[in-house]
């Protein structure tokens, strides 16, 4: 007997399939089919989560508008006050129009959606400057005011990326720790994934604007290009350190692709100035046994050395320069190795 995908739902939910399936002879299974109910399986828990999450907003703002925390903001639906509004936007006035027409007081609103907090700040009718932060914004402001803990802000940025943000910057410290946790003998672990995503999706989705966000892109590449040092450093398997250091190589982004639509004058020189300074930093590894700093010279010229010298010619004569004068400077009295 062959049971189509609909058969199967009404005998199922009238509760004749376990029935039928007893006395009917041998089950089959196909394995699209298995594939498909997995499929919703996994749908229905996702659309579950969703569901408890948007409950546990809806709670919170309650008891935050009960407790006198949270307030409803003005709504500005009148005739004349959206006059200079496209008919299509007034035909969609959510909060955030509404918001951005009168800012009703607020210090800043947090916006995750790029097409708007790109500016960094709007102005409402009445003409008063408001600041768009970011989730991220957020979690640096409780942060700076102790009401959250280094680990409890890593966690949410690790959270954050998991949900897909992109742009979320990475800290030297956080990188570090979870190339060093995770199992090299495997592959790097999901947290180590998910930065490594929320570094290159963007990218690849053409949501970071150059020159923009230079800053963001050099801070990427440098924050990585330091976790290469850490991994040769800290791994304790020789093997394992090289496959950390070669994975997080190829997770630095290639300023010189990916700005290749900014027609800025000073491009070569933004280009050059992120890759020689990731450069550097991978090439300031110090304080290696001498069977590991082999290795690390050995993995430097086979991988790094060549791609680098290929991208820019006379890099890697600069880097050294950059490194013997580093070295070579005496550090007076009194003076910090900076020069300050």
């Amino acid at each position: 007997m062959f049971l189509s995908m609909i058969a199967a739902h009404y005998l199922l939910d009238a509760g004749l399939l376990p029935e039928l399936a007893r006395y009917a002879g041998e089950l089959v299974v196909l394995p699209e089919v298995a594939e498909m109910a997995d499929r919703e399986i996994a749908a229905g828990e996702a659309a579950g989560n969703v569901r408890r999450g948007i409950e546990r907003i809806r709670l919170s703002l309650a008891d935050a508008l009960a407790a006198g925390r949270a307030r409803v903001g003005p709504s500005r639906q009148r005739r004349g006050d959206t006059d200079d509004l496209s008919k299509s936007v007034r035909g969609d006035m959510g909060p955030v129009v509404s918001v951005m027409l009168d800012s009703g007081g607020i210090e800043a609103l947090v916006c995750d959606d790029r097409g708007m907090n790109k500016y960094g700040h709007f102005t409402d009718q009445d003409g008063r400057s408001v600041p768009i932060l970011t989730s991220v914004d957020v979690l640096r402001i409780l942060h700076s005011r102790n009401a959250l803990t280094d680990s409890e802000v890593s966690a949410a940025r690790e959270r954050l990326r998991m949900g897909g943000a992109g742009l979320v910057p990475i800290d030297p410290e956080e990188v570090a720790q979870v190339t060093i946790a995770s199992n090299w003998a495997f592959g790097p672990n999901a947290e180590l994934r998910a930065i490594r995503d929320s570094v290159h999706l963007p990218l690849a989705r053409k949501v970071v604007q150059l020159p923009k966000e230079r800053l963001w892109f050099k801070m990427a590449a440098l924050t990585i290009a330091f976790a290469i040092r850490k991994a040769w450093q800290e791994i304790e398997d020789i093997t394992h350190a090289e496959r950390a250091a070669t994975y997080l190589f190829e997770m630095i982004p290639d300023a010189e692709y990916w700005s290749s639509g900014d027609e800025s004058a000073d491009r070569a020189l933004w280009v050059q100035d992120v890759s020689r300074h990731a450069l550097w930093a991978m090439a300031s590894v110090f304080d290696l046994p001498a069977e590991r700093a082999e290795r690390y010279r050995l993995w430097f010229d086979t991988l790094v050395g060549p791609i680098a010298e290929r991208r820019d010619p006379g890099a890697m004569e600069a880097v050294a320069r950059t490194l013997f004068s580093f070295l070579a400077a005496p550090i007076m009295e009194g003076e910090s190795s900076d020069g300050d």
